[in-house]
C-alpha cells in the first residue's frame, strides 16, 4: 500500500528494493484510501490532505489523500513508476514471467485500442 502517513521518496525507493529482493510473481499496488469513520479518514481530514470528498473515487487504485511529503500526483506517479519498474525486471529476469506476458499480450493490445 502506498501513501501511507510517513510516505516519502526514500520509502518508495525501498518498497521498489523490496521488489527486488522479495522477487514476487506478481504485485497489486494500492494506494491508502482513507475511507469516512477510520482514524486514517479523521487524520487525513485534521491535517487537510484529502483531495476530494467525491465518494466514487474512493477506491484503492485512485490517489485521494496525500501525505506530508507527498502530493497525490506523486502518489499516482510512484504507482505507475514501481509497476513499469518491476514489470520491466520480471520480462529481463524471470523466464515463465516473459512467457506468460507475451502470451497475453495480443489481448492487452485489442483491448487497449477497443477503448478508445
Amino acid at each position: 500500500i502506498l501513501g501511507l502517513p510517513g510516505e516519502n521518496k526514500e520509502s518508495l525507493d525501498n518498497t521498489m528494493a523490496l521488489l527486488y529482493d522479495l522477487d514476487p510473481n506478481l504485485v497489486n499496488l494500492n494506494i491508502a484510501t482513507p475511507y469516512p469513520g477510520t482514524k486514517l479518514f479523521k487524520m487525513a481530514s485534521e491535517k487537510n490532505w484529502i483531495k476530494t470528498y467525491n465518494w466514487p473515487e474512493y477506491t484503492s487504485y485512485n490517489a485521494i489523500m496525500r501525505t506530508e511529503d507527498l502530493d497525490v500526483d506523486d502518489l499516482i506517479k510512484a504507482r505507475k513508476k514501481i509497476r513499469s519498474k518491476f514489470r520491466t525486471h520480471k520480462l529481463l529476469n524471470d523466464s515463465a514471467f516473459r512467457k506468460e506476458y507475451l502470451k497475453r499480450l495480443p489481448r492487452k493490445i485489442y483491448y487497449r485500442f477497443s477503448k478508445r
